[in-house]
Formats: C-alpha cells, sequence, structure tokens
C-alpha cells in the first residue's frame, strides 16, 4: 500500500527527470540559433524628382505645393494646386544631406530623409508661402492624385 509520502516521492523524481532532460537539451545545444534581423536598405537611389509639401495653417494641414529637383543645380516650385511656377538654383551636400537653395528661392534649405524619401523644406526668411505657417513645410516623394494634385 502506497502512502501519501511514496506519492510525493514519485512525483518529484519524475518532476526532477523532466527538469534533467531539459536542462540537458540546452546544455548541448539542441535549440534554434538566433536570427539577426538586418538593418533596412535604403531604397532611394536619388533625390531627384517631384515631391509634395503640407504645411500647417491655423493648426490644421494643408497642400503647399510641389518641389522639383532636376539635375543639380535646377529645381522648381509650384504653389498649390495650378499655381504658378517658380525656378531656381540649388547646392546638395550628399555628406549632411543638406540641400541650400541660392539667393532668390522661395526655400534657403532643406533636410533630406533618403530612408523615408521626405525632406523638410524651410523657407526663406521674409517670403510668405501659404501653409507654412511654422517657417517650414514636410515633402514627400510625388504621388499624383495621392499626395498631391494628378
Amino acid at each position: 500500500m502506497k502512502t501519501a509520502l511514496h506519492r510525493n516521492f514519485a512525483g518529484l523524481l519524475a518532476l526532477a527527470a523532466v527538469l534533467a532532460g531539459t536542462l540537458a537539451c540546452a546544455l548541448s545545444g539542441d535549440y534554434p540559433a538566433p536570427t539577426v534581423t538586418p538593418a533596412p536598405t535604403v531604397v532611394v537611389t536619388t533625390y531627384e524628382g517631384a515631391f509634395d509639401c503640407n504645411g500647417i495653417e491655423n493648426g490644421l494641414g494643408a497642400y503647399t505645393g510641389r518641389l522639383t529637383f532636376a539635375p543639380q543645380p535646377d529645381v522648381s516650385w509650384t504653389s498649390g494646386p495650378g499655381g504658378g511656377a517658380t525656378a531656381g538654383t540649388y547646392d546638395f551636400d550628399p555628406t549632411g544631406s543638406v540641400f541650400t537653395f541660392r539667393a532668390g528661392f522661395v526655400f534657403d534649405s532643406a533636410l533630406y530623409d533618403a530612408n523615408t524619401d521626405s525632406l523638410v523644406a524651410t523657407v526663406t526668411p521674409g517670403t510668405t508661402l501659404a501653409h507654412a505657417d511654422g517657417g517650414s513645410v514636410t515633402c514627400v516623394r510625388s504621388q499624383p492624385g495621392i499626395t498631391g494634385p494628378g
């Protein structure tokens, strides 16, 4: 006849066997190697092309215009849907991903982020630009009809 002590002892032996087996597997390396997540790859190979820009006016976001980079040094700005175009020139420093626009253009500088293919452009001091209450606009790669007018 088994007593409660015998049943508890048998249970403890079974538990010890399971734990010993688990420990043996862990020590022997019978588990998958950790996987390394690769760093995201920059897909964008050039900043050239059109970017649709949005700003803030009276607390609301609004479309401001389209900034288009041709091969250096030519750039143009088209204000709002159907607005007039302004031509300008720029320099690009790939080390800091900074655009510097030459005198007389709507913007004086912009910071480009190749990982998101977007930029933040700072309005030239003394220039008034619709929907740029904070003095800058955020621009994303243009997808006509989605990010701006068609």
